[in-house]
């Protein structure tokens, strides 16, 4: 997964959510629900949207951990 640098203007949800996708010591499953989590609990439709498409590697994150899912059938 391309690693993307988001420091341009990055505030604290920005810096918060790249070092979720960041940190290697987590599982893949372990940062796509600390980060979809993250995500979620912003207020406004608006935030979320824009937090997706400020980090598109967590849409190929959450791919990849759904298609271990249904490889294994790990729920």
């Amino acid at each position: 997964m391309a690693k993307h640098n988001h420091k341009g203007t990055q505030g604290p949800i920005e810096r918060k959510m790249q070092a979720i996708l960041d940190d290697r010591r987590l599982t893949d499953r372990q940062r796509m629900e600390n980060a979809v989590g993250m995500i979620a609990s912003l207020p406004t439709q608006a935030l979320r949207e824009e937090m997706r498409a400020k980090f598109p590697e967590l849409k190929d994150l959450c791919r990849k951990v759904i298609k271990k899912i249904d490889d294994h059938g790990i729920i």
